[in-house]
């Protein structure tokens, strides 16, 4: 199953024609020589395409498509893993390789070979990566002031941090750094050292930037290592595969122990809500062809027939807006998969009688029991039920003098009185107006018309990103409305005018 999956450079088109496919604002394609370049190295290293050629599409831009059956191989010496000898051989002058994560030492590999230029037995590869991950928020809002997790949603905000934050860390581990400095190569400083530095310079030396570059093509473009089933797998949902028991005795050397991979030639396949496919690494060989669909290697496998000349798309998974936008720089329209996050949302309205220290009691109570994240507003209306138990635990512990028992914990599953459950929607409501407002706000903000736009917010973000967080934002006005319409809703089924 893909955990992660190719942007694939696409264009920007109108709205009403991206219906089954994502919105993506990316720089522009490879050159048709990068690409002819790009299939060549692939030949040598023992792909030969077969089933899916690479084109051009109206909608999405550079994809695959259909030229037959349904079915890609990707021959072993084509993955790149971290244990590949040549990603061994990129990390070695470093003195954490040992203790780089996957994705690291992947990403410590491309900044190296692209380093290398002309020289790198992988330009070829090199030269169809995305020369930018501008439409990444975590890439993105660098060129923003510290007010930037105001403008976006609260999903993206935290992803975005969270995401930030790894590859800082990662970035530190591998060039010896402490935190503080780090910071200061984020803006492109000399690679000073100061003396709470954990260990002596590294070299050759990795600018920031050609990191965190590296960064983002492994963690938009890596496929995870399962094994594929040995036959197709029925499900009524589109989705890839899910993981299957390991049979990795059997792999070559370098896929053995490792979670993920760069799969060259994958990238090209794009992200459709309703993809059917399998993937995954196998060992069934009954072919001489490398790449021969009967060969081992990693394969996608399609679960329905697609006519010849048609675009094939793989699903990178059921997610929101907000996780696809931080993760991977893209969101779809009418996304049927999408939710808002309100984690912090959730505490901004109180209930009458609750104190400053009684909501921070509420708070270790809810955290000691599992709900203190992941509370989130769906499309349909109806709020998560996390969200709805944590607000009526908050509820109870105003209502009630004593410590509320497990029991009453456990039955904040369920509907309370019905005086009770008009607070709880009451509640809800406070969340989704606020969350308009801000909504609103942002959304006037990236049109240049808000009152409290400033020059270090949003005025360096880039067209696509402000694109993005638009359609995100658009959607969450969507969600808020839609929920507070089920609270109109279910007061009227319970008399409340």
């Amino acid at each position: 199953m893909f955990v992660r999956s190719i942007v694939c450079p696409h264009r920007l088109v109108p709205l009403q024609t991206l219906i089954a496919s994502s919105f993506y604002l990316p720089p522009d394609p490879p050159s048709n020589d990068a690409l002819s370049a790009f299939l060549q190295w692939c030949a040598s290293k023992g792909f030969t395409q077969h089933k899916l050629v690479v084109a051009e599409f109206a909608e999405t831009g550079r994809g695959m498509r259909a030229a037959g059956d349904i079915l890609i191989a990707i021959p072993a010496t084509l993955l790149l893993t971290s244990t590949t000898p040549d990603v061994l051989s990129a990390c070695q002058p470093y003195t954490s390789a040992a203790s780089l994560s996957e994705h690291a030492a992947l990403a410590v590999f491309l900044a190296v070979e692209r380093a290398k230029g002309a020289a790198s037995a992988y330009k070829p590869y090199v030269d169809v990566l995305p020369e930018a991950f501008g439409s990444v928020p975590a890439v993105g809002v660098g060129r923003m002031g510290e007010g930037w997790g105001a403008w976006v949603p609260e999903g993206v905000r935290d992803a975005t941090q969270r995401i930030r934050k790894k590859v800082r860390d990662d970035y530190a581990l591998v060039m010896g750094l402490c935190l503080r400095c780090v910071e200061d190569h984020t803006r492109g400083d000399p690679p000073i050292q100061c003396t709470s530095c954990p260990t002596t310079p590294a070299a050759p030396y990795i600018p920031f930037a050609a990191f965190q570059w590296a960064w983002f093509a492994v963690n938009t473009r890596c496929v995870s290592l399962t094994s594929l089933p040995a036959t197709p797998q029925k499900r009524s949902t589109p989705s890839a595969s899910p993981a299957k028991p390991l049979t990795t005795h059997l792999w070559p050397p370098h896929l053995r122990a490792c979670k993920i991979a760069l799969a060259p030639m994958l990238d090209f396949l794009n992200h459709g809500k309703d993809a059917k496919v399998e993937a995954g690494y196998s060992t069934n060989s009954s072919s001489s062809s490398s790449s021969s669909p009967d060969s081992e290697g990693y394969k996608i496998r399609t679960l329905v027939a697609y006519p010849a000349n048609t675009e094939v798309f793989i699903s990178y998974g059921a997610h929101s807006n907000e996780f696809l936008l931080a993760e991977y720089g893209f969101a779809i329209p009418g996304n049927e998969c999408n939710f808002l996050t309100v984690d912090e949302g959730v505490w901004e309205v109180g209930f009458e009688g609750e104190t400053g220290e009684g909501r921070e009691r509420a708070r270790a109570v809810v955290e000691g029991v599992g709900l203190g994240r992941e509370h989130t507003l769906h499309p349909h209306g109806e709020p998560s039920p996390r969200l709805l138990a944590l607000l009526r635990i908050r509820l109870l512990l105003v209502t009630t003098p004593n410590p509320l028992p497990p029991s009453a914990i456990d039955a904040c599953w369920m509907e309370l009185a019905p005086d009770l459950e008009r607070r709880v929607r009451r509640a809800v409501w406070g969340i989704c107006g606020r969350g308009l407002d801000d909504a609103r706000r942002s959304l006037a903000g990236l049109d240049g018309q808000g009152e409290e736009v400033g020059a270090g917010d949003l005025g360096d973000l880039s067209e696509e990103l402000r694109e993005l967080v638009r359609l995100v934002w658009t959607d969450a006005v969507g969600i808020f409305e839609r929920t507070m319409e089920w609270v109109r809703e279910e007061d009227r089924a319970a008399g409340v005018h």
